[in-house]
C-alpha cells in the first residue's frame, strides 16, 4: 500500500508517515486538488488486486482530508486532529469514502 501511494502522490507531496492500515499524506495544494488525489487514492486502491498468497483480494479504502484556514494558527498537531477526524467519519459511513475536515 506505503508504495501505490507514493507512486501517486510523487509529483503533489509526500507520505508523512505509513503505519500499516493508515498513511499519513501531505499534500500542500488547495483543498480542491487534495480532494481530487484522494479520489485518485481511492480509484486506485478499489480496482487493484492484492495478492499476499491466499488469492487477490481488493483492498476497502475510507479517506479523510483536511486542512487549515489561513487566519488559524497552522499547527501539524491540529492539521493531523482534523485528518483523523474525518478518516474516522469515513469509516463510520462505509468503505469507499472521501471525506473532508477544516477549521471554521
Amino acid at each position: 500500500m506505503e508504495s501505490t501511494i507514493s507512486e501517486l502522490i510523487e509529483d503533489y507531496g509526500g507520505l508523512l508517515s505509513s503505519m500499516g492500515e493508515e498513511n499519513i499524506v501531505a499534500l500542500p495544494l488547495n483543498l480542491e486538488d487534495s480532494h481530487l488525489i484522494a479520489n485518485m487514492l481511492l480509484d486506485r486502491f478499489i480496482s487493484t488486486p492484492f495478492d499476499f498468497g491466499k488469492g487477490e483480494f481488493y483492498q476497502g479504502v475510507s479517506l479523510g482530508t483536511s486542512t487549515l484556514k489561513y487566519c488559524y494558527p497552522k499547527t501539524f498537531r491540529r492539521l493531523i486532529e482534523l485528518a483523523s477526524g474525518a478518516l474516522v467519519y469515513s469509516k463510520k459511513h462505509g468503505k469507499g469514502r472521501v471525506s473532508i475536515f477544516g477549521d471554521k
